[in-house]
This record gives C-alpha cells, sequence and structure tokens, in this order.
C-alpha cells in the first residue's frame, strides 16, 4: 500500500461516491495520507511540510472557515495547514529524511538553510541593551541615533553565506528570498506577542523607541538574508536602506494591522508595536512627561494629515485585503527605487535596481495568473502600486510638520533631524528647516484670524468668472495679445495669472458634449480622452520638415504666449470628457490644478519622441512645437534677466534636470511609448486625488475610484487584445514609475524655486500663482 495515499478499491466505478475533504470540504473520491482529503490540500501539506515555510493567518484569528472559499483569493495557508495536522494528516520520517540529508554534492546541504534565520549577532541585541537613551527635555525629545546607525551599519559590513538554494540545488530567486527573510522578519519582531494588543492613549517615548530600535535592527538582518542585496558596497546597502525603511514600515504596520486586528474598514485602529496600537478614533492623546497642551496644539495640524492617512491609505488597503506575497512585491520594488536617493549610487547598483524590479513585476504576474488565477489584474495592479506614492506623501507631510513644530516651538525630536537615519531630502532638494527659519525671518506670522476674514481660493471659484475676450473652447489659437502681459523687472518675472485663471475655469464650466457615434454607441471615458488629445495635438503641429528650432536664449513673451495656449486647449480637451465635465465647478478645477503640470511634463517627452525620435545620444527636449531645448548644453539664458543671477539658479536646477534626464527622459524614450499609454497616465493623473489641495466632494472622489479601475480595465485589454501582451505586469510598472517620478521632479522644482525666491535668485509670479497649487 502506497504511504501516502490510498485509492479506494473493489467498488464499481459507476457506483463511485465522493465523500467531502476534511479540510476544505471539496469533493474527493480518496484518500491522502491516510485521510480523507483532496489532492489540492495533499499536495499542499506535502510542499508546506518540505519547505517548512512560516505562515501567518490572514484574519489573525487563526481559526478562518476553510469552506468558504472566495474567487481570486487562496485559503488562509496557516488555517490549513494546521487543518491538515489536526486531521492526522503526516509525513513519514523516511521521505523526512530524504529532505534533510540531500547528496552531499550539493552546495547548501539543509533545507532550512532555504529560510535561513537570524543569525546572531556581534552587536548588542536591543531587545536586551539600549542603543540610544530617549530623553523628554521640556518640548523635546532627545535620542542619540548614533549607536543604531552603527548597528545597522555594521550588519551590512557582515558577508552571510549564500541564502539562494534549497535542498537538491533548487535556487530561490529575490522574491522568494525576501518572502521567506519578511516571514522570519515578521516571526521575530512579533516574538513577544501574546493574543492581545493595547490600545494607548498615553505614550512614553523610552518603549516606542525600544520597540524601534528592534524594528530597524531586524529589518536591516531582513536585508541581509537577499543575496543580490548582499553582494552591493556597503555604501550602497545604507542609501538603499534609509530610503527604504519608512516606506516599508508604513507598508508593513498596515498589514499587520489586517492580520492581527482584522480588514474591518469601520475598524480605525493601527498597529503600533508587537503589543500596542493606536485608534484614530480616540483625540485625546498624551505623552508621558510632556505638556498636555503642547500635545493637543500639535495634534491640532497632524489630524488633516491623519485623515488623509487613514481615507486614501489605510482603508483602501484594509479593503484590497493585500496577501503577503503582495506585501513582499511592494517592499522589493520600494527597496530597488533609486531615482531619488540623495548620495551617489555605483552604477552596478542603478542597473542591478533596474533588473530587480522587472523581476518583481514578473513574478507578481506570475503570482496572479498561476495562483490566484487572475486574467484581469491591471486595476489591483495599479491599486497596489498607488499605495507606496500616497505612504511616501504621508511621510513627507510628518516631517513638515515635525519641522514646522520645531520652528514654532511646538514640538521637537532628534530623531527627525538625523540625516544619517533618514533621507531628510528624500523627493527634496533644500533644507526645509532652513526655509522655515528664513520665513520667520522675514515676518511670517501663523495668524488663523486673518486667514479666516480673508477669502480663500476655494470661495473666490464661487464667484462667476469675469469676461474675458479669449473665454470659449471655440476661441481661436492665434491670440493677438496676452491674458497677462509679461515683463522681468530685476531677477523678478512679473505676469498676472488672474485673467488666464478665469478663462480656465470658463472653459471648465462648458457641459458634458455626450460623444455619440452611430446606433447609438457611447464612448467611454478613456475613449473620449484619446479623442480629445489627439484633437489637442491638432493645435500644436510641428514644422512639417521635422526641423525645429534649438533655444539657448529663452524670450518670456513666446513661452508664456505657447504656455497660455497650451493651458486653455487642455481645459478644453478634458472637458470634452463626460464623466469629467458633469463634476461640480470646484472639483474640476481642484482636478485640472493637480493634473496639468505632470501631463504637461510627460507629453512633452512623449512629443519630443514621436516627432524628434528616440535615440538615446539626442539630448532634445520640445519646449514648444517648434522649439526645444538641447540638454546637453549647460548654457542659456533669460532674454532680460541678470546672467549671473540665473548661473546661481542653475547651479541647483542642473541635478534636477540630470535625474529627471536618466530616471524619466531617456527611460521613455527607451519604452516607445504609444499614445493610448499617453492617455492612460493622463487618466491616472487626472483621477488621483488624494493629495489635493481643498475638499472635493464625496461623490468626486467616488467617482475617481470608479474611473482608476476603468481606465485599468481598458489598459489591461489594450494589452491582452491589441498588443498580445500575456505578461505586462512590468510594462505596467514602469508606466506607474515614471508618473511617480514625474510628480517627484515637479515637487522638487517647485521647492527649488521658492528657495530661489528666498535666497534673492530668482522670482516668478507664475511659480506662485493659483495654478501651481497641489
Amino acid at each position: 500500500m502506497d504511504d501516502e495515499k490510498v485509492e479506494v478499491e473493489q467498488m464499481d466505478v459507476n457506483n463511485l461516491t465522493f465523500d467531502p475533504c476534511l479540510v476544505c470540504a471539496s469533493k474527493t473520491k480518496g484518500l491522502h495520507f491516510q485521510v480523507s482529503s483532496c489532492r489540492a490540500c495533499a499536495a499542499f501539506f506535502r510542499r508546506a511540510t518540505k519547505t517548512k515555510q512560516i505562515f501567518r493567518c490572514q484574519r489573525g484569528t487563526k481559526n478562518c472557515d476553510l469552506t468558504n472559499k472566495m474567487k481570486g483569493r487562496p485559503l488562509c495557508r496557516y488555517c490549513r495547514l494546521k487543518k491538515c495536522k489536526e486531521i492526522g494528516m503526516k509525513l513519514e520520517h523516511d521521505e523526512e529524511t530524504k529532505l534533510e540529508n540531500p547528496p552531499p554534492s550539493i552546495a547548501v546541504s539543509t533545507a532550512s538553510s532555504s529560510i535561513p534565520t537570524f543569525s546572531p549577532s556581534t552587536i548588542a541585541s536591543p531587545t536586551t541593551s539600549h542603543l540610544g537613551v530617549p530623553r523628554i527635555e521640556g518640548r523635546k525629545i532627545t535620542y542619540d541615533a548614533a549607536p543604531l546607525v552603527q548597528a545597522i551599519k555594521h550588519i551590512f559590513s557582515q558577508a552571510p553565506k549564500s541564502n539562494q538554494y534549497l535542498a537538491y540545488g533548487v535556487r530561490l530567486n529575490f522574491i522568494q528570498q525576501l518572502q521567506c527573510a519578511f516571514s522570519k522578519f515578521l516571526e521575530a519582531v512579533y516574538a513577544d506577542y501574546n493574543g492581545t494588543v493595547e490600545i494607548l492613549v498615553e505614550f512614553e517615548a523610552e518603549t516606542m523607541f525600544r520597540f524601534q530600535e528592534k524594528y530597524l535592527i531586524k529589518l536591516a538582518e531582513m536585508l541581509m538574508l537577499c543575496d543580490q542585496f548582499v553582494e552591493l558596497p556597503s555604501n550602497d546597502k545604507f542609501l538603499l536602506f534609509k530610503r527604504f525603511w519608512q516606506v516599508f514600515q508604513g507598508i508593513e504596520r498596515i498589514y499587520s494591522t489586517c492580520l492581527y486586528l482584522g480588514n474591518s474598514t469601520n475598524d480605525h485602529r493601527l498597529m503600533l508595536s508587537d503589543k500596542t496600537a493606536i485608534d484614530f478614533r480616540l483625540k485625546d492623546f498624551k505623552m508621558k512627561g510632556m505638556p498636555v497642551e503642547m500635545i493637543e496644539q500639535m495634534m491640532k495640524y497632524f489630524e488633516p494629515m491623519i485623515e488623509r492617512s487613514l481615507k486614501f491609505l489605510i482603508i483602501p488597503a484594509k479593503a484590497m485585503r493585500l496577501t503577503q506575497f503582495e506585501i513582499v512585491y511592494l517592499a522589493g520594488t520600494v527597496l530597488w527605487t533609486v531615482y531619488d536617493i540623495k548620495g551617489r549610487l555605483s552604477e552596478s547598483t542603478i542597473k542591478l535596481a533596474e533588473e530587480m524590479s522587472d523581476q518583481c513585476s514578473n513574478e507578481l504576474h506570475n503570482y496572479y495568473v498561476y495562483e490566484l488565477k487572475l486574467s484581469n489584474y491591471a486595476a489591483r495592479l495599479t491599486k497596489l502600486n498607488k499605495l507606496t506614492p500616497i505612504i511616501e506623501d504621508s511621510i513627507r507631510s510628518k516631517k513638515e510638520l515635525t519641522i514646522m513644530s520645531k520652528v514654532f516651538n511646538m514640538f521637537e525630536i532628534d530623531l527627525t533631524d538625523n540625516d544619517e537615519l533618514i533621507d531628510i531630502s528624500q523627493g527634496r532638494s533644500i533644507c526645509r528647516y532652513c526655509r522655515l527659519k528664513r520665513c520667520k525671518e522675514l515676518g511670517m506670522v501663523m495668524e488663523e484670524e486673518a486667514e479666516a476674514s480673508s477669502p480663500t481660493s476655494e470661495n473666490k471659484f464661487f464667484e462667476e468668472p469675469q469676461s474675458t475676450e479669449i473665454s470659449t473652447p471655440s476661441s481661436s489659437l492665434e491670440f493677438q495679445a496676452h491674458f497677462g502681459m509679461v515683463k522681468i523687472e530685476g531677477i523678478r518675472i512679473v505676469y498676472d495669472t488672474t485673467p488666464l485663471c478665469e478663462a480656465i475655469k470658463s472653459s471648465l464650466n462648458q457641459g458634458p458634449s455626450n460623444i455619440r457615434l452611430a446606433y447609438g454607441v457611447r464612448l467611454n471615458f478613456m475613449q473620449e480622452l484619446q479623442r480629445a488629445y489627439a484633437e489637442f495635438l491638432e493645435h500644436f503641429p510641428t514644422p512639417p520638415n521635422g526641423e525645429v528650432e534649438i533655444w539657448t536664449e529663452f524670450g518670456c513673451e513666446t513661452l508664456f504666449q505657447f504656455q497660455e495656449i497650451y493651458l486653455i486647449k487642455l481645459a478644453e480637451m478634458v472637458v470634452k470628457c463626460g464623466q469629467y465635465a458633469e463634476l461640480p465647478h470646484h472639483d474640476k478645477y481642484f482636478l485640472f490644478k493637480h493634473f496639468w503640470q505632470n501631463f504637461q511634463f510627460l507629453e512633452r517627452i512623449y512629443a519630443t519622441s514621436v516627432f524628434l525620435g528616440t535615440s538615446a545620444t539626442d539630448l532634445r527636449l520640445l519646449v514648444t512645437n517648434n522649439a526645444a531645448m538641447d540638454m546637453k548644453n549647460k548654457f542659456f539664458s533669460i532674454q532680460g534677466f541678470p546672467q549671473e543671477r540665473l548661473e546661481e539658479f542653475k547651479k541647483h536646477l542642473d541635478p534636477i534636470n540630470e535625474q529627471a534626464l536618466k530616471f524619466l527622459i531617456m527611460p521613455m524614450k527607451t519604452m516607445k511609448l504609444s499614445q493610448f499609454e499617453l492617455v492612460y497616465l493622463a487618466s491616472i493623473c487626472l483621477w488621483t486625488v488624494h493629495e489635493i489641495k481643498g475638499r472635493l466632494s464625496e461623490n468626486t472622489i467616488k467617482l475617481a475610484e470608479d474611473m482608476f479601475e476603468q481606465c485599468s480595465n481598458d489598459m489591461h485589454n489594450y494589452y491582452v487584445y491589441e498588443e498580445r501582451l500575456s505578461n505586462y505586469a512590468t510594462r505596467l510598472a514602469k508606466l506607474n514609475k515614471i508618473l511617480m517620478i514625474a510628480e517627484s521632479c515637479i515637487k522638487v522644482r517647485k521647492e527649488v524655486t521658492i528657495m530661489a525666491k528666498v535666497f534673492n535668485l530668482f522670482e516668478s509670479d507664475f511659480a506662485e500663482s493659483d495654478l501651481m497649487e497641489i
């Protein structure tokens, strides 16, 4: 009799009856491991037992109903393995010893080496001794992070043995190694978890810092279980870690919350440590040893950020019910995102990062298609990739609020100022502390009364737009005069944007077109936007011979005239889409302000590729429809502007341009985007609402989510049925990455422009206008 399976014999096949699997209740006609079980559960048990993989319960209850199967979602592996053992499944001893004693020719001799344990370190464990001692001194939490930084660097200097192989020479790829390491990381971080979670209302600095020390040490050890990371230069490892850990912790905290506290979207608790959580519905928080009034004042500024995080990050992530594999995928993509890291990475690391990003995307494709059986995963992948920039935005907001609290003497913490551990300039290029300090020196004050009494930009919008000579979509492209006159006064480019803003609002206020084809066929949003973009392009023809003028001296008059026409035609383009045109007026304007800068940046690169080619050696970039700048040429001037001040300003702009060239322009040229892909990027820009200033209506936020999914589904159909791509995960991930990089470049450029004004180098009215607010 076979040790694994006993078939039911001496039975007429025609009279064969099916018994329920004792694990999942599926129909089965045989015995596996000497119990009534289906082939799927038997195969799962064999695989799980052999690999000795550590699972976590999906719901955190450890009693999931395995008979309740959800389409597209696997059974909880923790509870499934537990049930297999409870009903008596067991591998025979000889089969287990086969696994643990492979032939001596295998490089790595034990299966347990495939899921390595954290090796003892020469560093004192943060669970037994402190690396730094936090103290509260009035409104300041002092903490010396140097020992913690040295401990992490010491871990990165180690050279652990290879983790690439299972028994019999089976090699693990990066995602598999990270998946094993992440399981061990959770096991180490939650080693003291006793099944109960305390909801904190009073925080203690000592406890918080102890857990954070342990967390970062274990996180560094986790990364050192991945061979591709281990082989990097030590300096590159630490630069990647600084960029990685905050975003990862944001992702992991949400995932752990779902594991231990459930996925209910009405539950606003978030895990803080292995034993504690915070409930955002509570408002009266305290910090032991700090004045209560100080905490209350600080929470007034943090509450809007918390509400945004709940609405656009925590609740959507809970609704998605993320799997551990998806969390590992996000961790992998965050780790290998290198475009905005402060400090110079080696070229080999940058090249490896691109390869690892592609590998992570391919592995996710295989997971969706072959494990979850999802043939159309575009919408889920887009939502998944959307989580990372939202977390990064929350991190930036938290940094800014913390620094603001320090400047205005409300709250101060040493850890946030430690650029050895925190990449303070992540996504930025100027010191915000010095910027705020300079603002305060100039006399800027926070006056809530003055702010309340003055009309806000939102209130102003509800006023009827003033009539302008050019205010309708049918206006001629050939303007005889500007909406606003342009002139240069010293280092300031003077331009009144009010008439242009009113003209844009007037265009946006047009009713929906509701385009229908023959027999009543109605276009969906992507089709309407595709048609509207084609019409938009007709207003900006390139020279028939394909030759464009290369500018080294820019004239403000010409630039602003093109910008005015571009924005008016862009407003006319988006209002041709029915779902957008039906929005409330103020919501349309808020969306447009967030949309146009990202779109113009990407569209100019796309237009350059179409009209000037995709050669990697051609660094021209279209500025207008018939003029370009050559990014190889570092010298340029602005008519009437002091050249010496411009040269100082360019010192801060050049690094941004180099980053954009390396991580945005060249990758877009290499990808050779289709027009449909550009329209998809435009739609994602338009319907991304999580960081828009001003209050959007709930209906608009809900519609944005619907449009997000619809556009993702259209993208899936385009790739699968038009381009015949069965695996489009890598290309779609690259598209989403392009959008994230474009947004980052725009934010940095705006920061540099503001910095230039503060230090009397450059000033532009347009850069400070209502149109530039994001």
